[in-house]
């Protein structure tokens, strides 16, 4: 692989987080670092620093999704560390988040329910909670957690059982996008995790938040802009403190190969068949014949799925730039549709990767298929070293989503230049969410119930 551990942006970062652990009473950290961009090498490096430290080899628990672990690159960047090192970094054990769940759920059971359950030959295999917590407590032990956003449901199971886990043990958590959903919704979890909170009960409790609730029963304490509202959250300075301590999102200096990129914004004009099904959706809300505005959006969005310019657009790129593994990004059922539609008309095989087609199963190394990702499995750990193209059909209202996706093909070491597509329909609704994503815009419920509203109201010149 060829890792330098001593290139600044490697080592830099490792020593300030090493830092950190240190002085905020080692409790946990999150690097947050833009995918590809080596927080793989800065982790263990910065473990690395605790083993010299202590002057003896250290162990090491890794707990990632299985699609990461399956392709060894954890264990490949710890066996390259310890060819320099003087104390060694040992793997003691690697676990999916399931498998988390897993060995709670096995722990529970009798040595005569086990047996009564599951084969000797299953039992062999099985991982045991309990044989995990005592051999943490005995041996220093440096938790590895990536993708950590998997974990910020502190009300879950899993996160409950992780924080048992890591409670008296050194650790350190890796996203690209630990809070998605916001400081107040995401960002309490993780210090829930770090015991600035016994729960989002008490996180609640702490900052006067019941008495803010909207009629779904959420704190309601932002300003139309999305900021904090102070005088109806008590303690905010003290939050953002805490937030503070426990994420770090360092400035990174890129001292290594990345590919080349390039973004390109395809425009194309729906056809008539399009801008008439738009028109009677933009009449039905304006009539208040739609439920809610969500469902309205949703209906506007599916029309351009379906758009037979925009999938001439998508068979154009296709067909002119000849991609290697194209990355196909979709949102709607109807957008999947589409692009099926246009790959099977251009001859293109594809495999999908969704809630029902997984990520584990691909042959990777087929570079003259297309790969179509439903957003939401962006933040999976999924990445196609051999991809130099990513396609965005139909915009999507998360820019974090998006962040995620443009990580998908893009990592250290590689040489190849890779682009990015946007297809833009020239309609109100598509140009309002580009707006939104160019600015980095996370689209909260009033941003969407406005954007409802203008696109209904103010687009007859476009329509």
């Amino acid at each position: 692989m060829g890792i330098d551990f001593s290139a600044k942006n490697t080592k830099n970062v490792a020593i300030q987080l090493y830092n950190r652990i240190k002085r905020n009473n080692y409790q946990s950290q999150i690097l947050v670092m833009p995918t590809g961009t080596g927080k793989t090498a800065v982790a263990t490096a910065t473990a690395g620093l605790f083993a010299h430290a202590m002057q003896r080899d250290l162990d090491v628990f890794i707990i990632a999704p299985k699609s990461k672990l399956a392709e060894d690159s954890w264990r490949a960047t710890i066996d390259e560390y310890n060819e320099i090192a003087k104390y060694k970094l040992n793997i003691y054990e690697e676990s999916t988040p399931q498998n988390l769940l897993n060995a709670n759920k096995y722990s529970q059971l009798t040595k005569q329910e086990l047996h009564e359950y599951y084969s000797d030959k299953q039992i062999e295999k099985m991982s045991f909670f309990k044989t995990w917590a005592k051999h943490v407590a005995e041996n220093p032990t440096f938790f590895i957690i990536d993708e950590a956003h998997l974990f910020k449901n502190a009300t879950s199971k899993r996160s409950r059982i992780l924080v048992r886990l890591i409670k008296n043990s050194l650790s350190l958590g890796l996203s690209a996008t630990p809070m998605s959903n916001g400081y107040v919704k995401d960002g309490v979890n993780y210090l829930v995790m770090n015991g600035f909170y016994k729960s989002n009960n008490d996180f609640e409790n702490q900052h006067d938040l019941k008495q803010h609730y909207d009629k779904y029963y959420k704190p309601d304490v932002f300003y139309p802009d999305g900021s904090i509202d102070p005088n109806r959250f008590k303690y905010l300075d003290t939050f953002f403190k805490r937030i503070s301590q426990t994420i770090y999102a360092p400035v990174v200096e890129i001292d290594f190969d990345m590919p080349d990129t390039e973004t390109f914004v395809l425009s194309y004009d729906i056809d008539k068949q399009t801008h008439q099904i738009m028109k009677e959706h933009h009449k039905s809300y304006r009539n208040r014949e739609y439920d809610n505005y969500m469902q309205y959006l949703f209906d506007l969005r599916n029309a351009i799925a379906l758009d037979m310019n925009h999938r001439r657009e998508l068979a154009k790129i296709l067909i002119k730039e000849k991609p290697k593994q194209p990355l196909i990004f979709y949102y709607t059922n109807k957008e999947l549709e589409a692009i099926e539609f246009t790959l099977q008309k251009s001859g293109w095989d594809y495999s999908i990767i969704n809630g029902q087609h997984g990520y584990e199963d691909l042959d990777k190394s087929i570079i003259d298929q297309a790969i179509v990702i439903q957003y939401a499995s962006g933040a999976s750990a999924i990445e196609f070293k051999d991809s130099n193209c990513s396609i965005f059909y139909g915009l999507q209202y998360s820019w974090q989503d998006t962040k995620q996706a443009f990580g998908r093909n893009v990592r250290r070491g590689m040489t190849h230049d890779v682009n990015y597509y946007f297809t833009v329909a020239t309609s109100v609704y598509d140009n309002k969410i580009l707006e939104g994503l160019k600015s980095k815009s996370e689209f909260e419920d009033e941003y969407k119930k406005a954007l409802a509203h203008d696109i209904a109201y103010d687009d007859e010149s476009e329509l």
